[in-house]
């Protein structure tokens, strides 16, 4: 089944917005006047949905993670008394699993940024249009502090999953080694590479976790009022 299929937290559930400013909190758009006096609604519903997409991708990373390193476990255990031919196959199967996701949460990543980048651009644009500095300063200061939990994201899913990237290659030179010589003595042989990518695995899964903690973050952080209160009243 694909990991596309997985429905989104219901903490998530909200697509929380961007506000210029403490008046205009409910506001669900960035208002920008243009040289012709008309309106332009800038939408940064898009930026929120992204996160919650990365928030979903790290979590299906850190199960996939899971799960391929527990077929390789399987495989490699001194008491395997199994098939192995369909072991394997196990393993297989997981690592492109695992191998998908990644490709996954790079392309959310870099719709993610895009994203990201229009609406900070936009939103220093809007400052210029203020007539009151004092509006102009509180606006910059939520800007500033809306970039900030942003750029937690990036630091935290960034090198995430570029380490997501070495494991699954790390992963599939095991899987490749078992399929062409599966014996005692070929385990035995590889048993300090499999504890170090066990020892990754398990670091990466917690990375994985900060990651999801920081997407939450962010979302929380940014959720108008009213959607604040919905999605309380949903959840008592």
């Amino acid at each position: 089944m694909s990991t596309r299929r997985f429905h989104l937290s219901a903490s998530l559930l909200a697509v929380p917005v961007l506000v210029a400013c403490a008046s205009c909190a409910g506001v669900k758009s960035l208002l920008s006047p243009g040289n012709d006096g008309e309106a332009t609604f800038v939408q940064v519903d898009d930026l929120m949905s992204r996160i919650e997409r990365i928030h979903v991708d790290c979590e299906l990373a850190r199960q996939n993670i899971a799960a391929s390193t527990d077929a390789l476990r399987v495989m490699v255990d001194p008491e395997f008394r199994g098939d192995p031919q369909l072991a394997h196959g196990d393993l297989v199967s997981a690592l492109e699993l695992s191998e998908r996701q990644a490709e996954d949460l790079q392309s959310d990543y870099n719709r993610m940024t895009s994203s990201a980048n229009k609406v900070f651009a936009q939103w220093e644009e809007n400052l210029k249009s203020f007539s009151s500095d004092s509006m102009r300063e509180h606006s910059a200061v939520r800007m500033e502090a809306t970039r900030a939990r942003y750029d937690t994201v990036l630091t935290t899913v960034g090198p995430a999953m570029e380490l997501y990237r070495g494991f699954n290659a790390s992963l599939r030179d095991h899987t490749l080694y078992l399929g062409t010589d599966f014996n005692e003595e070929s385990v035995v042989l590889v048993e300090r590479e499999i504890r170090v990518l066990f020892r990754e695995a398990e670091a990466l899964r917690a990375d994985f976790i900060h990651c999801t903690e920081t997407c939450r973050n962010y979302v929380r952080k940014a959720t108008t009022r009213s959607q604040s209160a919905s999605t309380e009243r949903r959840e008592v």
